[in-house]
């Protein structure tokens, strides 16, 4: 693969989205991708996730879940997840034993649930918003968003992926009870229309927004800048989210400093820095086996799984990381 300032936008108009559509999803999502982008997607896109009150029961189960007590263990081991199955593509083992992990621990929390883990229409209505919401983010900051080829190898990757998700309640696969959209455009109308309908107020999605939203801001920024932490999540929330679980609005000052921010950070990345030559996963991966980071639990775990599947650590996936935890 070639080289050079711009090289992403040059490889994917190389590409064919019908044949190529895990690389165009893996320079699309991955390369330009940061821990700071991560978590802001993480802290804009999961409160849109809950907008239904009874997915946010779920998660946040009165202040005893993950989400409550250790919620950068909720960031880490959800974009953990969510970034693998970008990185190896809907087909290769390490995203089954990855969603088969996510369908276990749905299956635990939602036995006897009638909606949220049981709704198959909810199960895609997510998906659809993890497919799209860094196109939406970009499009909210001025930026055209993803092309029309990497639309469809979105649709085409987030189809196939579908495939693997089970229900929580009785463990068939999703897609036996609802159809995936045809099209990234139609993705986004489902998102679009699950979030306008007429959700009532929830308490459980304003405790979890509001510990979200100040996890972040404490996570990137020193305290007086808190109020513009806080914003950076709130701003890029829509509204019926904000009035579902009761988020105030930021001020126009810190929605301008907060748009003005990211924007600026999308144009460096996009226009002025030289795209990465490697991934974040792998950049992240480099850094653990250098002992100047933390490696990734979800990451080291689907990939032992991984080489006991695949009978010891020969062949084994090309993004393993490089290192050995006994």
């Amino acid at each position: 693969m070639g080289r050079g300032w711009r090289w992403i936008d040059r490889r994917i108009a190389d590409l064919d989205p019908e044949v190529d559509y895990v690389e165009i999803v893996q320079l699309t999502n991955l390369y330009r991708m940061n821990r700071f982008v991560a978590h802001w997607g993480f802290a804009a896109g999961s409160p849109v996730a809950g907008i239904n009150p009874a997915a946010t029961d779920q998660v946040w189960r009165d202040g005893n879940s993950t989400s409550a007590k250790a919620p950068h263990k909720r960031v880490e081991d959800s974009n953990g997840h969510l970034l693998s199955w970008l990185e190896h593509g809907p087909d290769h083992e390490a995203t089954r034993i990855s969603i088969e992990m996510v369908n276990q621990y749905h299956a635990h929390f939602g036995k006897g649930t009638t909606s949220g883990l049981g709704d198959p229409e909810e199960y895609v209505f997510i998906m659809c918003l993890n497919a799209t919401l860094l196109h939406t983010l970009q499009r909210r900051l001025g930026f055209a968003g993803f092309s029309p080829k990497e639309q469809r190898a979105t649709q085409l990757a987030w189809a196939r992926i579908a495939q693997h998700f089970r229900l929580a309640t009785d463990g068939s696969p999703v897609l036996n009870h609802t159809p995936f959209p045809d099209s990234f455009d139609g993705m986004l109308r489902l998102v679009d229309d699950w979030i306008d309908r007429p959700w009532p107020e929830s308490q459980s999605g304003h405790s979890y927004t509001t510990q979200q939203m100040e996890h972040f801001a404490r996570t990137w920024f020193p305290k007086p800048l808190w109020p513009l932490g806080r914003a950076i999540v709130s701003t890029f929330l829509p509204p019926q989210v904000r009035r579902v679980q009761r988020i105030a609005t930021p001020n126009l000052l810190l929605r301008t400093l907060a748009v003005g921010l990211m924007k600026s950070a999308f144009f460096f990345s996009t226009r002025i820095a030289p795209d990465p030559t490697v991934s974040y996963l792998d950049r992240r991966r480099m850094l653990a086996a250098a002992d100047r980071d933390k490696p990734s639990e979800v990451d080291v775990t689907i990939h032992r799984k991984l080489a006991r599947h695949e009978g010891g650590l020969q062949g084994m996936c090309p993004h393993a990381p490089a290192f050995h935890h006994d």
